[in-house]
């Protein structure tokens, strides 16, 4: 490491004399770089002020031209109404809306709000005037002449079309505004088109208007002098148009985005100042007065007697970029070429120590990789084709108790146990024949003090671009620890094996003592039963005649308790036998199983008013002979607690449950059971009526939980005194075999 950053320091080191040389150079070109630089940069601009001045021109001269020929559209609009208001007889406010409809002036003249006629009406022909318009009905019938007064003459504005909702001013005397006034007769005395405005409109269309008048004169009549012209007035027709919109509409597309422009109003009927009539940028001043000689961008644009004047502001972008985007690239490339001079005259020391640190940094990376290599639980190794390791991390040395050397001059299957070294070579040549890409193995590996540990390998071949094999790459682990824990797991679970065979039986043997003991118990109790029932009735055909009757009735409630004693005896074996006899699960129809229990019982319920119903049932896995004893015993239950009603109703049927499992149920209106109780319910011998109320031995319940939770299920009841009772079991869907009772003891009572 050492020797090579001594080796990097003296790359660094070059001719003092040479890179001075070549430093002069670099700034001598850099000067005649920007000296070219300056003259190109008063070239173009030059050229660039010339063509902008054309565009503006241009320009100005498109936009006057644009808002001119919309004025001329106009003019022809009014003299086409002064066309149709010439005729000697009056025109109906109807005919007048008419002719203008058939324009289609709103959609065709953007920003025209309204077109009028206001006739000249002598103070003499006011009255007539007035009710001839208001026969017209619709908005001229409250039309009168405004504002109120005595006037030698009048000017109302009598026919009015109003476009895109501006506002309807019926019957307003055109001569009561001096402005208007004047207008009015410049128009007559002139007999062309008159401006008027500007004027500010209010809403809904707030902005600048302007109006046009045209005088209308008699048919037929001589206008070539004033004289004449004033003797044949009749009227003057007006147009009302939105300036911003019109010069908006008449400038789209005439006018780039970009360029800003503003157009004045001077000289103007009345006007006295120029007035600001259109701006696109917000950011012109009308100023007090506007020069005879325009500067370029501005242009004039006089009709009506008005004077408008157009100013299109001169576009820097061409000269900005022209002034400024040359010399910055020209001084840019100057400085690039210097920098480029500069850097060419230390190229070689620079790549000199680039490649002498990667150099640094490749060792650095190796000796990093060893060193991880050296801690990691997975060690690489490399070996060539026949096997023979060419490198390997010091772990797997340490792991074999060999050294580095030692190791490098045997083959990996040297070091594998004889017992697996055949099927190791079978996987090395079906990998280097490309069968398979990886071989996977577990291999006892011999150490060098002739003990052995377990090794997990992968191993795959390294090709180059052509897919030729090149050498092995083997990713190896100790897994010694792990084969040590595996052969204790065996062996614990090998020693559980033989201990649950062992609890096996002595359970067998625990149930087949529980049989005998059962067989002995019934043979042994039923002996003296006998008995007492032979001599008994000995004892009966023995006595005289003239016995007592309480002797007799001794004598029966002996024989009734004998019988009763074997009742529960029977109850008490089929009660063990429930828990022994073999389950033969099979998917069962759960309601012909009911249907079965309920005619067994038929003869139980011979002369009483019985209702019974059973609802569709799901089917479920269970042993047939159980079952049939569940349902004989739960219905059976039902028969007997519903004695003391005149109508017994018992109801058969399933509700969805919980998970997996089929709820079956039997309801009846009996004397039902306190609730406090109800875990006493499926106890043996436990009875919550006495003996005298209702028969029994109390075993039948406990008899339906024992076989329900042999057959994985649950039972439970609801009820309440004197409102009957509700007996619930559950059985899983799927059939659940080997479930000891122990493991569900108690379960009934908990869910009840």
């Amino acid at each position: 490491m050492a020797a090579i950053s001594q080796r990097v320091r003296a790359m660094r080191r070059f001719d003092l004399c040479g890179a001075l040389a070549k430093v002069w150079a670099a700034w001598l070109l850099l000067l005649a770089g920007l000296l070219i630089t300056g003259l190109v940069t008063m070239l173009v601009v030059r050229d660039q002020h010339a063509a902008q001045k054309r565009a503006d021109d241009s320009d100005a001269d498109a936009i006057v031209e644009a808002v001119a020929a919309r004025m001329r559209g106009y003019v022809e609009i009014l003299y086409g109404a002064r066309g149709v208001l010439v005729r000697p007889e009056a025109v109906t406010p109807v005919e007048f809306e008419r002719y203008i409809a058939s324009l289609d002036l709103a959609e065709r003249h953007e920003g025209l709000l309204s077109l009028s006629y206001a006739p000249f009406v002598a103070h003499e022909g006011r009255a007539a005037f007035e009710r001839g318009l208001r026969k017209s009905g619709g908005p001229y019938r409250d039309f009168d002449i405004h504002p109120p007064g005595v006037r030698p003459a009048y000017f109302p504005l009598a026919l009015r079309v109003n476009f895109q909702g501006a506002p309807v001013k019926l019957g307003l005397d055109q001569l009561v505004s001096a402005e208007l006034r004047a207008a009015i007769e410049q128009a007559r005395d002139t007999g062309s088109v008159v401006g008027a405005g500007p004027v500010e409109l209010s809403s809904p269309r707030a902005g600048t208007g302007f109006a046009l008048r045209l005088p209308v004169y008699r048919e037929s009549a001589g206008t070539a002098t004033v004289e004449e012209r004033r003797a044949a007035f009749k009227g003057v027709v007006g147009a009302v148009f939105h300036v911003q919109e019109l010069i908006a509409d008449a400038t789209r597309g005439a006018l780039l985005p970009q360029r800003h422009l503003a157009i004045f109003s001077a000289a103007a009927a009345g006007a006295s100042a120029p007035r600001l009539l259109y701006d696109n940028s917000g950011k012109f001043r009308a100023p007090d007065a506007l020069p005879d000689e325009l500067a370029g961008g501005t242009r004039r644009l006089q009709f009506g007697g008005s004077v408008w004047y157009v100013c299109v502001e001169p576009a820097a972008g061409g000269a900005y970029l022209a002034s400024v985007g040359v010399p910055l690239a020209g001084s840019l490339i100057s400085l690039l070429m210097c920098a480029l001079v500069l850097s060419l005259s230390r190229s070689t020391a620079t790549a000199q120590s680039l490649a002498m640190e990667m150099v640094r940094k490749l060792h650095m990376s190796e000796f990093r990789i060893a060193r991880t290599e050296e801690f990691s639980s997975v060690m690489v190794l490399h070996a060539g084709l026949d096997g023979r390791l060419q490198k390997m991390p010091q772990s797997f040395c340490r792991l074999l108790g060999y050294r580095e050397p030692e190791l490098l001059a045997l083959r990996l299957e040297d070091v594998i146990h004889p017992d697996n070294g055949a099927r190791w070579r079978w996987q090395l040549k079906r990998l280097i024949g490309g069968d398979i890409k990886t071989a996977d193995c577990e291999k006892r590996c011999l150490c060098k003090g002739g003990g052995t540990v377990w090794v997990a390998l992968s191993c795959t071949m390294v090709a180059d671009n052509d897919e030729s094999p090149l050498h092995l790459l083997i990713y190896a682990r100790d897994i010694t620890a792990q084969k040590r824990a595996e052969a204790e797991l065996t062996q614990l679970h090998a020693e559980l094996e033989r201990r649950v065979e062992q609890r096996t039986a002595q359970l067998q043997a625990a149930n087949r003592e529980l049989e005998s003991f059962s067989y002995s118990v019934s043979h042994d109790l039923r002996a003296p039963l006998r008995h007492i029932t032979g001599f008994a009735g000995l004892l009966a055909r023995e006595l005289p005649p003239d016995l007592v009757s309480s002797g007799r009735s001794h004598l029966k409630r002996i024989g009734d308790a004998v019988a009763r004693m074997g009742e529960l005896i029977d109850d008490l074996l089929f009660f063990s036998r429930t828990s022994s006899a073999e389950l033969r699960l099979a998917e069962l129809d759960v309601a012909a199983a009911a249907q079965r229990a309920l005619d067994e019982l038929a003869p139980d319920l011979a002369g009483r008013n019985v209702r019974v119903t059973i609802a569709p049932l799901p089917k479920a896995p269970a042993d047939r002979a159980l079952l049939h004893q569940v349902w004989i015993n739960l219905v059976s239950n039902a028969v007997k607690y519903t004695a003391p009603r005149d109508t017994a109703v018992i109801e058969i049927g399933s509700r969805p449950g919980a998970g997996d499992e089929a709820v079956f149920f039997v309801r009846d209106n009996g004397v039902g059971f306190d609730p406090a109780h109800a875990h006493r319910l499926f106890g043996v011998f436990q009875r919550l009526h006495s003996r005298d109320e209702f028969e029994g031995t109390g075993i039948g319940l406990a008899t339906v939980q024992r076989i329900v939770h042999r057959h994985g299920g649950r039972v439970w009841a609801e009820g309440s005194i004197g409102g009957g009772a509700t007996f619930f079991f559950a059985l899983p869907r799927v059939a659940a075999t080997g479930v000891p009772p122990a493991a569900v003891a108690g379960y009934g009572r908990a869910a009840a």
